[in-house]
């Protein structure tokens, strides 16, 4: 049996008792807000998204759901195309969604502190792996400070040589190596993926103090991911009515691609974690999600299913799983995380943009570009420019 295979099982079968055992969901559906088609209000922010972006992207897919209901979603262009095929693009696809992970992240990690009673302020060493040596400061890091980007990691990157960035990375090892060093808490807020990947090794463990898990045991480089991903498919994505998610690709010979929109003849990439221990799925990035899935994810949490009104009003006050740049004073009561990712070739540049993203009134967006952007606007400003031209 492959490599790839002995995971999907793993993953498959973790997911399929935690399907059968969560209390949030049950044989008739999840409960919470109607997710129904049709239009609820006449927005303008469909027309809006359509004419940033189309003929600027290979392809890109949105949703807009007011009231918990699905007002507008589709696709448009292409998840594969030139010498990969032609593929339309659905709102179905799914993708690597980058740093769009990060929010769900966080809404784990507001889950398991509230259940075990702790706060954001608490210390996060305590949940890292005990083979982790903690470099000085590490050792008062809070949630709050991975969750605000304030943990001073990203000066910590900054400050060490070209042969120390060399061992830094947001799997297990390098995350060893992150902590052993020595670090200033309360910095200003800097952004940097480490400080989400760190959650990804802390929510199994957590999790596993809860005493309500299906039987975590040591928790290694080799099953971290497998159990991040149990937890948010149990706690977050079969309450919200997603199902089977995964970093891996199931079918990647057909599944939605990364072009360069000047070049879309050069042929797309697929990111995903193909093969391995699955370390480094999760945290910061690497969840494959559609614009449908995060639209349920959106609704479901601003429906108050997945967090508490005391967990979301903590999320938001204090940015703890939004960028920080959300909730300014020209777009009050919008918050948004957004997510990227690069591979450039020669003069080929191959990418993708995600945005989630919450307004007044109830309404949600959500946006994949499974390339270059060349409307000019990011994929969060479309959304919030497609949000500020249509009627509340």
């Amino acid at each position: 049996m492959s490599a790839i295979h002995l995971i999907r099982l793993l993953v498959v079968s973790v997911v399929s008792v935690l399907a059968v055992t969560a209390g949030t969901a049950t044989a008739a559906g999840p409960v919470g807000p109607v997710f129904s088609t049709g239009p609820s209000v006449p927005l303008k922010m469909r027309q809006a998204i359509l004419a940033d972006l189309t003929g600027n992207a290979t392809g890109f897919a949105y949703t807009i759901v007011k009231g918990g209901k699905l007002a507008y979603h589709g696709g448009v262009g292409f998840a594969r195309t030139g010498p990969d095929g032609s593929v339309a693009m659905t709102s179905s696809h799914r993708v690597n969604v980058m740093s769009v992970t990060k929010p769900i992240t966080a809404v784990a990690t507001h889950q398991l502190l509230g259940e075990l009673g702790l706060s954001v302020d608490s210390p996060v060493a305590p949940w890292l792996p005990p083979s982790f040596p903690l470099g000085d400061g590490f050792d008062t890091v809070t949630f709050r400070q991975l969750l605000n980007h304030t943990s001073g990691v990203n000066q910590l990157f900054a400050s060490l040589s070209d042969a120390e960035q060399d061992q830094w990375g947001n799997g297990w090892d390098g995350l060893k190596f992150v902590v052993s060093n020595d670090i200033t808490p309360g910095s200003a807020s800097s952004y940097k993926n480490a400080n989400y990947a760190l959650l990804r090794l802390a929510i199994p463990a957590l999790w596993k103090a809860t005493g309500n898990h299906p039987g975590i045991a040591q928790i290694t480089k080799s099953s971290v991911g497998i159990w991040y991903l149990a937890y948010v498919q149990q706690r977050i994505f079969v309450p919200s009515g997603v199902n089977a998610v995964t970093c891996t690709e199931p079918k990647p010979d057909t599944a939605a691609l990364f072009y360069d929109a000047t070049n879309p003849a050069a042929g797309g990439v697929l990111s995903h974690i193909a093969v391995g221990p699955l370390d480094g799925c999760g945290g910061h990035a690497n969840l494959r999600l559609s614009a449908l899935d995060l639209a349920r994810f959106m609704a479901y949490l601003t429906h108050g299913k997945l967090l508490n009104a005391a967990g979301t009003t903590l999320m938001d006050t204090g940015k703890l799983g939004w960028q920080q740049n959300s909730n300014p004073g020209t777009s009050p009561g919008v918050y948004w995380h957004g997510g990227d990712g690069f591979w450039t070739s020669g003069a080929t540049k191959r990418e993708v943009h995600t945005c989630v993203m919450k307004f007044p009134n109830d309404i949600q967006a959500t946006l994949v570009i499974n390339s270059t952007n060349l409307s000019g606007s990011t994929q969060c400003g479309v959304l919030l420019n497609a949000y500020k031209d249509a009627p509340s």
